[in-house]
């Protein structure tokens, strides 16, 4: 699901801020990478305390 929600809005951010294919290319790969590293980590915390303490705090560090 977290790389559907990124490839959507690709073409606005590149029009916005007039980024070129590669750039956003880069982009998402990294985003991609940062999930794959991420995802154990926030998986084991997500175990430990909790879904919701976990999408709380995420969506306010988000802001």
């Amino acid at each position: 699901m977290g790389i559907g929600l990124v490839i959507p809005v690709t073409p606005f951010i590149k029009n916005e801020f007039h980024y070129t294919t590669s750039q956003m290319g880069v982009m998402t790969s990294l985003f991609a990478f940062a999930q794959f590293v991420a995802s154990p980590i926030v998986g084991r915390m997500s175990d430990k305390i909790g879904r919701k303490p976990v999408i709380v705090f995420g969506l306010f560090t988000y802001i």
